[in-house]
């Protein structure tokens, strides 16, 4: 018997890729759950008095692959989806949330912290905060949980996330900068950088590829496409994209 040493490359449908589709919430509130149907939800959610559903918190399964994923080092491993003793590379692409970061010159929004707070005038190197205040789920503070009302379960803003950070120059700290700050403490002279970090819908795009059983992820891109609530906009219970953009 003689074999030929070579790659043999074929087209085939793999069935078992994993996916995550945002549309599939739509429709689907709180009296529409199917046990027949092999999906889990993104989201809990909770019925106002007219019985339309409401966001009331991630759901377990969800919050489960953040963690793991904000956890791990590199991108989550899903199963292997290629003919046994094979290599496969597939595309991808899919529309969800990102936040698109842009540089500003001080603080902003519902402000938690100052500029003279960071080094070297103050004493932080970061810091962060949301435009303006949540839970710990992520609902706004306005809405009444316990006994419904008009605004409940209504998106009326989405808060910016703010972020600073200090930057050493590694250049020495100056005889003016000693009237400046302590520069016994702070030895060199320090630079803040502030972010202003907004939610976006965006596209995003990648081969994933399994070779030998471990998986490559290139040709990554993510393509920010409109904000997710646009200033004057609103996410109501019931909108027909309710449930996806919850």
């Amino acid at each position: 018997m003689t074999a030929t040493n070579g790659i043999r490359n074929f087209s085939a449908i793999c069935k078992n890729v994993s996916t995550l589709n945002f549309y599939l919430e739509n429709g689907f509130g709180i009296e529409d759950w199917d046990p027949a149907v092999d999906k889990q939800g993104m989201s809990f959610w909770d019925e106002l008095p007219d019985g339309t559903s409401f966001f009331n918190q991630p759901s377990m399964d969800s919050r489960r692959s953040f963690q793991l994923s904000l956890l791990s080092a590199q991108p989550l491993q899903p199963d292997n989806p290629c003919p046994t003793d094979s290599n496969c590379t597939f595309s991808i692409s899919f529309a969800a949330p990102s936040y698109k970061c842009e540089w500003r010159d001080d603080f902003g929004g519902q402000r938690t912290y100052n500029l003279s707070q960071m080094a070297p005038r103050g004493d932080l190197l970061y810091a962060s905060y949301s435009s303006f205040e949540e839970d710990f789920v992520g609902r706004p503070l306005g809405w009444n949980i316990t006994a419904p009302d008009n605004d409940t379960g209504i998106f009326r803003s989405e808060p910016s996330l703010w972020v600073a950070w200090v930057y050493n120059t590694t250049l020495p700290a100056t005889a003016e900068n000693a009237t400046q700050w302590n520069t016994s403490y702070w030895g060199h002279q320090l630079r803040t950088h502030v972010m202003e970090c907004m939610f976006w819908n965006s596209t995003y795009s990648y081969n994933l590829s399994y070779l030998q059983g471990k998986m490559n992820v290139d040709n990554y891109s993510v393509r920010q496409d409109t904000l997710m609530l646009p200033p004057g906009s609103i996410i109501a219970p019931d909108m027909p994209t309710y449930m996806e953009w919850s």
